[in-house]
């Protein structure tokens, strides 16, 4: 009996080899990941193509999406988020923009008014400083940033410089914050309030950290490190705000870069 259920499970296992490799790929095609679900395009259609009106604002709509996954991307940097997640967003976040390019390329072949093509100029704009976004948050979770942890209780440098953890902590706050106000349909003033504070705690954040590795309560490339995220997280909300500016039709001069 024992024989007899060794050899049942051989032989099902020897009938299941040379179907184990297309049965993956059937079950690969059926089951896909949340990143991979929100690459595919959700309000581009080709039949709209025929009336540029509804084209372009199918675009603006997607756009507006896409700006949503560049800013979650963005918020799990912020949130320390291992990189190989901020990865799988920004991958999200370009093939969509692919499918944005490509539909974008399309409408250009049908016959806009000049006031049309001036607005597609502008979301395709907007477009970049999204997947710019994206980037710098895969920038910022490339470096871990052991800055505050390094610091030993007592060694924060000067009485003018705050501890690296409190401009940290003051740093990360404004940046959430700026990035709620930079989100679809944000006040213009709180949102450039909010980027006036974060150049402050910007300012405050970097000082910090270049007094703890002075004094030595930091090893210098933790230093870099931290650096290099607080600058890679500030450029990618400049590229978030830039792009709120933008698709609210009134960017600050400074945003027309």
């Amino acid at each position: 009996l024992a024989l007899f259920h060794t050899a049942f499970n051989v032989l099902g296992v020897l009938l299941m080899l040379p179907l184990a490799a297309p049965l993956a790929r059937w079950l690969g095609q059926r089951f896909r990941a949340a990143e991979e679900d929100e690459a595919r395009p959700r309000h581009l259609d080709d039949n709209v193509l025929a009336v540029p009106a509804l084209a372009l604002e199918a675009l603006e709509r997607e756009i507006d999406r896409l700006g949503g996954l560049s800013r979650a991307a963005l918020a799990a940097a912020l949130d320390g988020a291992d990189r190989a997640v901020v990865a799988r967003r920004l991958a999200a976040v370009e093939r969509l923009g692919e499918a944005v390019a490509q539909f974008a390329e399309r409408l250009t072949r049908s016959a806009m008014q000049p006031g049309s093509a001036q607005r597609l100029a502008a979301a395709l704009r907007v477009q970049r400083y999204h997947t710019g976004c994206a980037a710098a948050a895969l920038q910022a979770a490339a470096e871990d940033d052991a800055g505050p942890a390094a610091v030993p209780a007592g060694e924060s440098g000067p009485a003018s410089t705050p501890a690296p953890e409190a401009a940290a902590t003051g740093f990360i706050a404004e940046a959430r914050a700026l990035l709620a106000h930079c989100a679809e349909g944000g006040d213009a003033a709180a949102r450039e309030a909010a980027w006036a504070a974060l150049q402050e705690r910007y300012a405050l954040r970097k000082a910090a950290l270049l007094e703890a590795g002075a004094h030595g309560a930091l090893p210098i490339p933790a230093m870099e490190h931290a650096l290099q995220r607080a600058s890679a997280l500030r450029r990618g909300l400049e590229q978030a705000l830039k792009a709120a500016r933008w698709r609210a039709g009134a960017p600050l001069s400074e945003g027309r870069r």
